[in-house]
């Protein structure tokens, strides 16, 4: 679809289909830039190509941006980790790797608006391959806790992007409404916005800092035994906003649990035990977790049918997402609020 036609306005690569990078021009450049030779096996992505490669030094992730994602917020990426490593090395964040003359980034030959980097491969079971259990929940709230107060102190212009999976802006994804209207969750899905227009002001008045903004299924690996968490992937959606959307997209995606409810509470606690958050970001929380059910659902609709051919990737936390809306719902905005507010005395 033409950038013209787009019933979102400013939303970047998520709407503009691209190429996939191919092995045969990626190859060259490791030899060269990196000298990195071996076998490249191409993995899953939303926006960049993602290959895997196994050479005689050990395994590597090799990604190759997307053409309209800017190089300053792939910039900010590479210095994000490289902030993470140096100021907490226990926190499973990848290394980046750099060239052999000490660069970050490469072009990417076919098209010089593309840019290749490097970052070493973390082994471990992605969580969204492995059965739920009950020790994840507070792991991934301990987890986001810990990544936020190192983040704390990070700052890159990079970091600021404008972001289409930005909770703020969840109100400018009205448009997508329509061609769901006839779907079972239509109605769930207009309530979560409105509710998130009606506590918009509170949440612009919040402190912000840089976040991961992503701590979905496919960006967590887990030990053997699916306890622990051992590894945080893919930073490409970090922003710079309220803590509580941190939380709110981590909670998200607890959607596998028994007790969605339960999971939400652990995850919360063992966020606040480490960065607290005010009452007044955790009283907005019920209702940002509903808002990313929607825009996970909003979003994946829309682009799957901008780009069928990756159709069955952009909709993999869709039917997670339609059951946590209606299980949000079932147990009602005010009983979470009011949980959340005990659990947390």
């Amino acid at each position: 679809m033409h950038q013209a036609a787009m019933p979102v306005a400013d939303a970047g690569a998520l709407a503009i289909a691209t190429t996939p990078a191919t092995p045969e021009a990626v190859g060259p450049v490791l030899a060269q830039a990196w000298g990195l030779t071996g076998t490249l096996t191409r993995m899953p992505g939303e926006r960049d190509t993602n290959f895997r490669l196994d050479a005689a030094s050990g395994r590597y992730l090799v990604k190759v941006t997307h053409p309209a994602e800017p190089s300053l917020a792939i910039d900010a990426q590479l210095s994000a980790l490289e902030h993470l490593r140096a100021r907490d090395p226990t926190l499973p964040v990848p290394a980046p790797i750099r060239t052999v003359d000490g660069d970050a980034l490469q072009s990417y030959p076919p098209d010089p608006r593309r840019q290749l980097r490097v970052l070493r491969y973390l082994d471990g079971a992605l969580r969204r391959d492995t059965p739920w259990q009950d020790p994840l929940a507070a792991a991934i709230g301990a987890s986001a806790a810990r990544l936020d107060r190192v983040l704390s102190t990070f700052a890159h212009a990079g970091a600021a992007q404008h972001l289409l999976w930005d909770l703020r802006r969840a109100g400018e994804l009205q448009p997508l409404l329509a061609p769901l209207q006839h779907d079972p969750i239509a109605p769930l899905l207009a309530h979560a916005l409105e509710q998130h227009a009606h506590g918009l002001h509170t949440l612009l008045q919040l402190p912000t800092q840089a976040i991961h903004n992503d701590l979905n299924p496919s960006n967590l690996l887990v030990d053997a035994e699916g306890c622990h968490l051992i590894g945080i992937l893919d930073f490409g959606d970090m922003i710079v906003a309220p803590l509580v959307l941190e939380l709110a997209v981590a909670c998200a995606y607890l959607t596998d649990a028994p007790d969605l409810t339960e999971a939400i509470l652990q995850c919360v606690a063992a966020y606040q035990r480490i960065q607290p958050l005010p009452a007044a970001a955790l009283a907005l929380l019920p209702d940002l977790i509903a808002t990313r059910f929607a825009m996970t659902v909003l979003i994946t609709e829309w682009r799957s049918r901008l780009q069928p051919e990756n159709r069955a990737y952009i909709l993999r936390n869709n039917p997670a997402a339609r059951h946590g809306l209606q299980a949000l719902d079932r147990v009602g905005r005010h009983r979470l609020v009011e949980r959340l507010e005990s659990g947390l005395r």
